[in-house]
């Protein structure tokens, strides 16, 4: 669902979608394998399937206002995976092994640009930008009476902040300005097996980025 409005040097955008997708490399298939005399030495019925969840919604806004333009826009992503596999063994013996896995992702993010001509030419250009993003997984894996689960989270943010100045002449333009970034990305590991927590080297980790700079 989309939906716009303008008049008055103002405009309103609003977009709505919820997906679901089955994943056509997933189904239902059988493996054999086979010795040097021909004869087969494992058969496996292998049952899979796959299917993504998606939903998004986004919003946006112009306005004139100080003078110049304002734009504002906000974004927001919620979109969850869930798979399964049954893997049975018929030969030489009976077997059954399986895998659960479960992701999930929420992401957000908002901006604020405005721009404003100061003269005949000179104009101004500022945006400020915010995004974070959240990640669950989950993985079980049960088969010969062992049981495997390992889960992984993850936390993620950008935030940006620019100006830009512009002069611009008949055959010659010229723009000045700088920009300030912060990212942090955070990630967390763990793995049991059988109820027993296993140590996982570096299973917390946090990554950050501050950089400054200036243009011409």
């Amino acid at each position: 669902a989309q939906f716009t409005r303008s008049g008055n040097d103002r405009l309103l955008e609003m977009s709505l979608s919820s997906e679901r997708e089955r994943d056509d490399g997933k189904g239902v298939g059988f493996r054999v394998r086979g010795g040097p005399t021909g004869l087969p030495q494992r058969r496996e019925i292998l049952r899979e399937q796959e299917v993504d969840h998606v939903n998004k919604v986004s919003l946006g806004f112009e306005t004139p206002f100080a003078g110049g333009k304002w734009r504002l826009d906000g974004a927001a992503n919620h979109e969850w995976t869930e798979g399964d596999s049954l893997e049975t063994t018929t030969f030489p013996a009976s077997d059954l092994e399986v895998v659960a896995e479960r992701e999930r992702v929420r992401q957000g993010e908002g901006a604020v640009r405005f721009e404003r001509d100061l003269s005949a030419r000179w104009s101004l250009e500022a945006l400020a930008l915010a995004r974070r993003t959240t990640g669950h997984a989950t993985d079980r894996e049960e088969g010969g009476g062992d049981v495997t689960v390992s889960r992984r989270e993850s936390k993620a943010g950008e935030s940006l902040a620019r100006g830009a100045l512009r002069w611009q002449g008949e055959a010659l333009s010229l723009e000045f300005g700088g920009e300030g970034a912060v990212n942090t990305l955070d990630s967390s590991n763990a793995l049991t097996e059988n109820g027993v927590v296993i140590f996982l080297p570096a299973a917390d980790v946090r990554v950050e980025e501050r950089r400054a700079e200036g243009f011409a």
